[in-house]
């Protein structure tokens, strides 16, 4: 299924990819992961059509030289925080097309051009010489004019903070913002672009497919998910792996979502039809019953 993208009418240059990258750069909640997951994505986005190349977990790890379940959980955090959103799901061995939050980084880019014309019509006007309000200068006479007026360093932009203080720590600048609840994507929309509230219910999802696969020494069972309102998305559990830990994980998802079959599991096709969550960690875990 594909979705019609909000911000296809404007195209999309190097530019406008630039800004996406810097304005998000400046999100605290995002690690280095999550910024180079994102910068792989929007790197492969298509000028002609508003999308970007069908990118799978594998290309995302070997291109960002992290490990498969990092860039899952840097994915899904992006979709959570509406950087991205699918476009195309995926399709066997091809990976899902998405679309960039560019409409944000518009935005947001608006806000930074004004911020910077404000600032320069209050440094032209401290130039002339003259105080905010056009007081007449004030002179050396014994009754210079503007003396009941407050310093000038006292008044010029004392309704903007300084520039450190827009891209400074430890919070988001206030110029640039957060993506926000208006770009439709990921599995929890966020209230007023922060993380989603503890009270909000998991999103539940059905196993409707699965397959496995081998790749670099590992083995994954690839599940297909779908919820009540017809998104779509997928979860991946190692099922073989040289790395005796990253097994270890797998086989204790495998053993939780497996512990509702009565005969236990013969093949992937018995989880089809399960409900499944994720949680904080973006584990895969039973639906409450």
């Amino acid at each position: 299924m594909k979705i019609t993208n909000k911000s296809s009418a404007k195209k999309i240059g190097s530019v406008d990819q630039l800004k996406f990258m810097l304005y998000a750069s400046k999100d605290k909640r995002l690690n280095a992961c999550d910024l180079a997951v994102l910068l792989e994505i929007t790197d492969r986005f298509k000028k002609v059509d508003d999308v970007t190349y069908r990118t799978g977990t594998a290309h995302l790890a070997r291109e960002t030289g992290r490990g498969i379940d990092a860039v899952k959980a840097s994915r899904k955090k992006l979709m959570r925080h509406h950087y991205i959103r699918v476009a195309e799901t995926h399709q066997g061995n091809l990976g899902a097309s998405y679309y960039p939050n560019f409409e944000w980084s518009q935005r947001a880019a608006e806000r930074v051009s004004a911020e910077i014309a404000l600032r320069a019509v209050k440094r032209n006007s401290r130039k002339s010489g003259k105080l905010c309000g056009g007081l007449p200068t004030p002179t050396n006479t014994p009754t210079p004019a503007g003396v009941i007026s407050p310093p000038q360093n006292e008044t010029v932009g004392v309704t903007s903070p300084p520039l450190r203080e827009l891209v400074g720590v430890p919070q988001p600048p206030h110029t640039y913002g957060e993506p926000t609840g208006s770009y439709v994507g990921g599995t929890n929309p966020p209230a007023l672009g922060l993380e989603p509230t503890r009270e909000e219910s998991p999103v539940e999802w059905k196993i409707i497919d699965s397959s496995v696969d081998s790749e670099a020494g590992h083995t994954w069972l690839n599940l297909k998910l779908e919820n009540s309102s017809g998104d779509s998305d997928e979860a991946a559990i190692c099922l073989e792996s040289n790395d005796p830990t990253r097994q270890a994980d797998g086989q204790k998802a495998l053993a939780r979502l497996s512990s509702s079959l009565d005969q236990g599991i013969q093949g992937s096709e018995d989880l089809h039809g399960l409900w499944v969550v994720f949680d904080a960690q973006c584990e895969i875990q039973l639906a409450p019953a």
